[in-house]
């Protein structure tokens, strides 16, 4: 067996008890997780997944999420629209090319 080292990271402690739970659900404990997770990181040569910034309106209640799909059914119906080239274009000024 090859020669092992200690790798220690602080996370916050509810995080690291759900990943506890969703690791064992996959038969596995957090330190095998982290040890998948360098062979994959090596295997690919970076992240083995992507990283990007995404835009969210962050966590929202069913509520409101049922009012802002409402504003967008409004709007559809009220014939408020723009077309997919539109919606590109002001994609691409604010996040750039994808």
């Amino acid at each position: 067996m090859s020669k092992t080292t200690l790798v220690q990271v602080r996370v916050d402690e509810k995080l690291k008890s759900k990943m506890d739970r969703l690791f064992s659900d996959l038969g596995m404990d957090t330190s095998t997780a982290v040890r998948v997770f360098f062979k994959q990181a090596e295997m690919v040569g970076g992240m083995p997944f992507d990283v990007r910034r995404r835009f969210s309106y962050g966590p929202m209640s069913r509520e409101q999420l049922d009012v802002e799909l409402q504003k967008g059914l409004d709007d559809l119906n009220a014939g408020r629209t723009v077309s997919l080239e539109e919606v590109r274009e002001k994609m691409k000024e604010r996040y750039g090319e994808a």
